[in-house]
């Protein structure tokens, strides 16, 4: 009983880590050839405190739309 849950850990492992390695090298291999050009003008566009100020609205939205469907439930 104790050797078969040990080779189960151990195929889990062995298949979770070449997984992981497939995802993320699709992930950096697509976006890498477009994204050479546009990071350019993403900078001249977007300065970084833009981005900030970006999700600081976004995550005010989500509060103020959990608001709601509180007030509504």
């Amino acid at each position: 009983m104790a050797g078969s849950p040990k080779n189960v850990v151990k195929n889990e492992k062995i298949t979770w880590a070449p997984r992981k390695r497939v995802f993320f090298a699709q992930e950096t291999s697509e976006p890498s050839t477009p994204k050479k050009p546009p990071t350019k003008k993403m900078r001249k566009t977007l300065p970084p405190m833009k981005l900030c100020q970006l999700e600081s609205e976004l995550s005010k939205i989500e509060l103020e739309a959990c608001r709601r469907r509180l007030s509504f439930a």
